[in-house]
């Protein structure tokens, strides 16, 4: 294991210690190679892996149109759910004992795509990623990313972004940051587009299906 991926697990077991009963406990606690096998055997169904990955796309949705895609959040779950269909997809088939250890760092990961701005020709530029609970009234309950940085190809590939998309951030938060009540919070430098003037945003906020994600 590399100092890197040390700080980072020891980080999110610290903060998972002192969460609570949380979801992402269950998560840390779940993860064992049964679960890992159970990730595998999802990843050869294509109609349920669409169905399950939707669950991770940072979009709202709603009756005035959808706000834009702000991007993605990830699980060690789906991480090896999606590296199992990338190998398949390659004509190989992934074995538990082939997961890398980055795949199962216990953090969640929020990729936040590169975004035009509604009324600029300049690209909108992200400010802050943060995740706090939908009736946070101030900024001293959110939860701050351990580590942010540009994102990888294979973080690209994670979710079949293209290379014209480069640009993409990735923030790594704590597991505990999975909480039921919580919302996932991009600023950005400028109004950002949705499907319609209404949908656009420039601090957005979507809410996590923390239910659904594994």
């Amino acid at each position: 294991m590399n100092r890197r991926l040390l700080i980072l697990t020891l980080v999110s077991l610290a903060a998972v210690a002192h969460a609570g009963r949380t979801n992402a406990q269950q998560l840390l606690a779940n993860l064992t190679p049964a679960r890992i096998e159970e990730a595998i055997q999802l990843a050869g169904d294509d109609k349920a892996t669409a169905k399950f990955v939707q669950s991770y796309v940072l979009q709202t949705r709603t009756g005035i149109g959808s706000g834009p895609l702000i991007g993605y959040v990830s699980t060690p779950f789906l991480r090896v759910v999606m590296a199992a269909v990338a190998a398949r997809k390659a004509g190989r088939t992934l074995a538990a004992s082939d997961v890398a250890a980055d795949l199962l760092m216990p953090v969640l990961q929020i990729l936040v795509l590169p975004q035009s701005a509604a009324y600029a020709t300049v690209p909108a530029v992200v400010e802050a990623v943060t995740v706090s609970p939908r009736s946070q009234d101030g900024a001293d309950l959110a939860i701050r990313p351990i580590v942010t940085g540009p994102a990888t190809g294979e973080q690209y590939a994670l979710f079949g972004i293209v290379a014209k998309d480069s640009g993409a951030i990735v923030g790594s938060f704590p597991l505990a940051a999975l909480a039921a009540d919580n919302t996932v919070r991009v600023s950005f430098s400028q109004v950002i587009r949705g499907s319609s003037a209404l949908t656009n945003c420039k601090d957005c906020a979507v809410p996590l299906s923390a239910a659904r994600i594994r």
